[in-house]
């Protein structure tokens, strides 16, 4: 939301690797000249290692650029949580071949042919995070260039990961692989002089011409808060840029960058800028996750909120097996949200199966089997109604692995009667069901089977997020939007909506924009967005016709900060379901943009909100009247407790005890195997 203030094109410091952003410094420029000459050399391995956040990730995407252009066929592995045979399926898709359902061999014989096809033309297989390649997949890897080799096919293989990566290939049992490396180069941190170039490059990138200024000073600070990272640069610049937007100034000193580094401190918990990035050092792989443990299904914002709330209460459970979480979806909330897992003393708690928003459901599918076949959990633990998670619930059930099914009634309107919906599909399949909902308002899904009423997770998660707030005192108390953000007597908005679709279509459901402008201008807003959907925002248009309005676009938050701006809000505009009962649960006045919660006020529920749906009329009425009434008076039901956690663990603990010799089979897939229609992904919600 800064970029117009300093006159620039776009967000400069961005955490993605984007080619276009490629900072030629010594470094990087030498590691790019070891890549530049892999076919000038015979030997067909090239290993890149560094820190993580270095950079090898957009070196190595500015090398591939390269050689798509020139023609070189090029597949890349992202996902290395694989064993040798599931990396030689991947390694065939990636290379465009038809491996969903092959076998080993055959994925060997589709490799074979497909060398033998490209009849001594280059070829590229690079394969990023190879630090956490097994020896079978490394060995494989020497398999697969020997047959290349055998074809006379141009192949090099590029190990791109962290410092350990080196010691695999060179101090490891396989010394047939150090013997094929033809070069190996380490990116470390930047020094003082090159963190200034960094920053300055990344700042020209998108227009800069000196507004905000940096002295001298300034620069020195932010490389000794850093360690000349470039991930850790990103992060303190871009919050640097959105503190000066937000103070009114224009220069940054060195108390500025100190200033924000202890704000940053503040958010996550123990020094954000040193932090290494969250999804490569809060991760578990499959391998060490402890057989018969149970598997908590995270596929969206919400899910992962949910699964930390859930876990914790799980953990208090001395009858229950040990809890881990299973990211289907980006795993940025769990990043988000590392002070929570700092006030638990957990650390490695989550199996990221998507790299980002772009994984395709399939790969996370077939990630999610081999993790089922590796731990043999005692159940599967799925939130709500999600077709991902569904799929996923199908592949626990074929393996004979009981679903759990948390959130089992219906939440909206639209699918509290629709056999068809996702969330009716995995309460069919689930061998043990929970209601969250008010029991009077959420209805019978057709053929729905027995379950507990627990109440609602989300409120044991806001309770969590104000334990971890209060541990520091003024956190909890000071509101976290100020300045620019907040009219001095009418507060602010806050914008909660769906991400904003990834490819194409449009931005926002007809009439929304139009009706956030005009509640603007009566009420500031605060969006907060996922980077990601910032870029989409950029790309669509969005973020230009949303300019002179008074809609502040500012970065995700994680959900202690999260609930801070919601608690501190003059109301919330939103289509989510799951944020109207957030907004009802803090007493906070919530307009429904076009979502009907089944405990809507209006559909004989309790829940208050105002429906405005794309009425841009309405919602200014609706703000009015807040802002001459303020907050309706909120009666919870009584099992909105906080304590909706403990009240499953203890049905987990005593269904699994007493199941092991009495629970019935699993539900048959009969009815399951068809997909839910208009089965719309809702893991970014």
């Amino acid at each position: 939301m800064y970029e117009r203030h300093f006159g620039i094109t776009g967000p400069p410091f961005q955490l993605s690797p984007d080619p276009s952003f490629y900072f030629d410094g010594s470094q990087h420029r030498a590691a790019l000249a070891v890549l530049r000459q892999a076919f000038s050399r015979e030997l067909p391995f090239v290993v890149l290692s560094g820190e993580i956040g270095a950079g090898k990730t957009t070196v190595l995407n500015t090398w591939l650029a390269e050689c798509r252009s020139a023609g070189t066929t090029v597949a890349q592995i992202t996902n290395t949580q694989l064993d040798a045979a599931e990396l030689q399926c991947a390694i065939a898709a990636a290379f465009g071949l038809d491996a969903s359902h092959a076998q080993p061999h055959e994925a060997a014989n589709a490799l074979r042919r497909c060398f033998h096809d490209l009849k001594g033309r280059p070829a590229v297989l690079a394969i990023d995070e190879a630090q956490n390649l097994d020896p079978s997949a490394l060995q494989g890897l020497v398999q697969l260039a020997q047959v290349a080799a055998e074809e006379k096919a141009g192949l090099r293989i590029v190990l791109a990961g962290q410092p350990e990566l080196r010691g695999h290939v060179t101090e490891g049992a396989l010394p047939e692989l150090d013997a094929l490396v033809q070069q190996h180069y380490h990116l470390g941190p930047l020094d003082a002089g090159q963190t200034r170039e960094y920053i300055e490059h990344r700042l020209r990138k998108v227009g800069w011409t000196g507004v905000p200024a940096f002295d001298a000073f300034a620069f020195e600070e932010i490389h000794e808060l850093t360690g000349g990272i470039p991930r850790r640069i990103n992060v303190l610049a871009n919050r640097l840029l959105l503190g000066q937007f937000l103070n009114h100034t224009e220069r940054i000193d060195r108390r500025a960058v100190s200033a924000i580094a202890q704000a940053l401190d503040a958010e996550i918990g123990d020094g954000t800028v040193t932090l290494e990035s969250p999804r490569e050092t809060s991760t578990e792989t499959p391998e060490r996750v402890a057989r018969g443990s149970l598997l908590v299904l995270a596929s969206g914002r919400s899910d992962y909120i949910k699964a930390v709330a859930l876990m914790h209460a799980t953990d208090k459970q001395p009858d229950l097996p040990p809890s881990v979480a299973v990211g289907l979806s980006d795993s940025t909330p769990w990043q988000l949200n590392l002070d929570h897992r700092l006030y638990l003393g957990w650390t490695q708690r989550l199996v990221a199966l998507a790299h980002d928003t772009a994984t395709p459901s399939q790969e996370v599918e077939a990630s999610f089997e081999g993790l089922v076949q590796q731990c043999q959990p005692s159940a599967v633990l799925v939130f709500d109604g999600d077709a991902l998670s569904h799929r996923c619930a199908i592949v626990a059930v074929r393996h004979g692995v009981p679903v759990v099914h948390v959130g089992a009634d219906a939440q909206t309107l639209d699918e509290r009667n629709d056999p068809q919906s996702a969330r009716a599909a995995i309460s069919q399949l689930a061998s043990l069901r929970f209601d969250c909902q008010h029991a009077d308002a959420a209805g019978r899904f057709v053929q729905r089977q027995p379950s507990h009423a627990v109440g609602s997770l989300l409120v044991d998660a806001l309770y969590l997020a104000w334990e971890v707030a209060k541990r520091n005192a003024n956190l909890a108390g000071r509101p976290l939007a100020s300045g620019k953000l907040v009219d001095e007597r009418r507060g602010y908005g806050v914008v909660a909506l769906r991400q904003l679709p990834l490819h194409g279509g449009e931005p926002l459901r007809p009439g929304v924009l139009a009706l956030l402008r005009e509640v603007s201008r009566d009420l500031p807003l605060v969006w907060p967005m996922r980077h990601d959907t910032m870029l989409i925002a950029h790309k669509s248009g969005l973020a230009r016709t949303l300019e002179g309005d008074r809609i502040a676009r500012i970065e995700e938050l994680g959900y202690v900060n999260y609930v801070r701006l919601m608690r501190g809000a003059t109301c919330v505009l939103t289509d989510s379901a799951d944020v109207m009962e957030e907004a009802a649960a803090l007493a906070v006045p919530c307009l429904s943009l076009g979502v009907r919660h089944v405990s809507h006020a209006g559909a004989g529920g309790w829940l208050p909100a105002i429906e405005v749906d794309g009425n841009a009329k309405a919602a200014t009425r609706a703000v009015w009247q807040i802002l001459f009434r303020g907050a309706d008076e909120v009666e919870l039901p009584d099992d909105w407790d906080g304590e909706a956690g403990e009240r499953i663990a203890k049905h987990l603990a005593a269904w699994l005890g007493s199941a092991a010799m009495e629970r019935p089979q699993p539900p048959t897939l009969r009815h399951a195997l068809h997909m839910p229609a208009g089965d719309g992904d809702t893991r970014d919600t």
